[in-house]
């Protein structure tokens, strides 16, 4: 698709190189204030980082849904309190991962062509939001 130039977005999925690398790389500081995206009642910070893509200029869209962030950590701590043989680094390393989610595009996707200023909604955001459909990153 990208040689073709059709535009496509594509979530990832968690256990790929690429979104564990974007994810390593990209997790310190992305609950920053400048990423900062509201939508409706819900907080999402959302950072576009260039990258390539099959040799040609594309976009990730490293993500976080608080909402959702809250939600997988109390699940998670309280499966590993429950176990009990969880290592505490081990929980700490999990939880910085919950509710995040990656994206990628050849297209600049976000309607602000950047990482989007506070209360502008970016459409494909929208979308995603609303249908539910990314994975956990964990």
């Amino acid at each position: 698709m990208q040689a073709a130039g059709i535009p496509f977005i594509v979530r990832l999925v968690p256990n790929r190189k690429i979104y564990k690398d974007l994810a390593a790389e990209h997790i310190d500081g992305l609950e920053d204030a400048k990423y900062m995206v509201r939508y409706g009642q819900r907080l999402v910070f959302i950072k576009q980082v260039p990258i390539s893509l099959f040799g040609k200029a594309g976009f990730a869209y490293i993500a976080v849904d608080m909402d959702r962030k809250h939600d997988e950590i109390r699940r998670y701590a309280l499966s590993a309190l429950d176990d009990g043989d969880v290592p505490d680094d081990k929980i700490n390393e999990e939880m910085r991962y919950k509710g995040m989610f990656i994206l990628l595009s050849a297209q600049n996707i976000l309607l602000c062509g950047g990482p989007p200023p506070k209360n502008v909604k970016c459409t494909i955001f929208e979308t995603v939001l609303r249908s539910g459909g990314w994975q956990s990153s964990r």
